[in-house]
């Protein structure tokens, strides 16, 4: 079997498994995803020689722009959280006119700034998917076609199977350890399932009720995408 795809409309951004949800920390998946976006940004440039630390310049609308499945009151309420927590620094001071107001962000912590930045065991879903399911659902369609495509490397048939998706192993931070309660799970999995984007059926061991499902091939393939891309829009050089 030949599985195609295309780039169109397979943007994908990813967050820090970590900082969404670990022994050290918990800021949940909309935070994890603006800290990722910020700090993948700070790294990437020069550094302030007054402060000793990156800044990064940007906006709520441009925020909003680039992470367009969280709402703008969400960005903005989570912004003022982790300011509050003194997790973000933000300030005005370096932008050249005195009645621009838009903030510069630093991230203190420099163990949130490492998970931020980096590649380690990140979560990644598709942008177009989070639009139109929500970020959570993104996130399991993601996971189900990366580990049927992965399965269908030995297992050619894989792909018609309908495999056992148990919301409770899904969250289990000992397991598969996605950042969501078991209700959650299961509330993406009804989502993707009533959409058509996962074929599920009752499991066919009698007194089970528990459902089956299975990826939906699409004309995009059940590829693994290119990864995320943040765009940076202003950078302090020294």
């Amino acid at each position: 079997m030949i599985i195609r795809a295309t780039l169109e409309n397979f943007t994908r951004h990813h967050f820090s498994r970590d900082l969404a949800r670990s022994d050290e920390y918990s800021f949940g998946i909309e935070a994890a995803t603006l800290l990722t976006d910020l700090a993948r940004n700070i790294v990437s440039i020069s550094k302030c020689r007054k402060c000793h630390k990156g800044w990064y310049f940007t906006t709520l609308n441009g925020l909003c722009s680039r992470h367009p499945y969280i709402s703008r009151s969400t960005i903005n309420r989570t912004l003022m959280k982790l300011r509050k927590e003194e997790i973000l620094k933000a300030t005005d001071e370096f932008n050249k006119r005195k009645y621009d107001r838009t903030l510069w962000y630093s991230i203190a912590d420099p163990e949130i700034l490492r998970l931020g930045s980096g590649g380690e065991d990140n979560i990644s879903y598709v942008v177009n998917d989070a639009v139109k399911y929500g970020i959570e659902a993104a996130i399991l369609l993601s996971n189900v076609k990366y580990w049927t495509t992965y399965n269908m490397i030995d297992t050619p048939g894989y792909l018609h199977e309908h495999q056992p998706l148990s919301p409770a192993k899904l969250s289990d931070h000992s397991l598969v350890n996605l950042p969501m309660n078991p209700w959650t799970v299961r509330r993406a999995l009804r989502v993707l399932a009533e959409d058509g984007a996962l074929e599920r059926k009752r499991s066919n061991i009698k007194g089970d009720g528990s459902y089956l499902y299975r990826a939906v091939e699409t004309r995009h393939g059940l590829v693994k995408a290119p990864d995320s891309d943040y765009p940076t829009e202003r950078t302090i050089h020294d």
